[in-house]
């Protein structure tokens, strides 16, 4: 390895390593926090179809009566109003 080309390469091998390592890191961590951020979401929604199904029960709805949310406003705001 005395010659610069060989130096060079070794170089280049180490941070192509480094690099790919790091990389991998990157990848894990951001399916993580994906993961952790959907989950979190997830848990929000299956409290706010919980509230809105008690309201609906509450105030006489029938089960077919129960439709997916429309897009007017916000669901957990409608379920605070009622």
């Amino acid at each position: 390895m005395n010659n610069p080309e060989n130096k060079d390469l070794a170089e280049y091998l180490s941070l192509k390593a480094a690099n790919d390592e790091l990389r991998e890191r990157g990848k894990k961590w951001l399916w993580n926090a994906l993961d952790v951020i959907s989950s979190e979401v997830s848990r929000e929604l299956a409290i706010e179809t919980i509230r809105l199904c008690r309201w609906a029960v509450r105030n006489g709805s029938s089960k077919s009566k129960i439709q997916p949310w429309s897009g007017r406003g916000s669901a957990p705001d409608f379920a605070r109003r009622h």
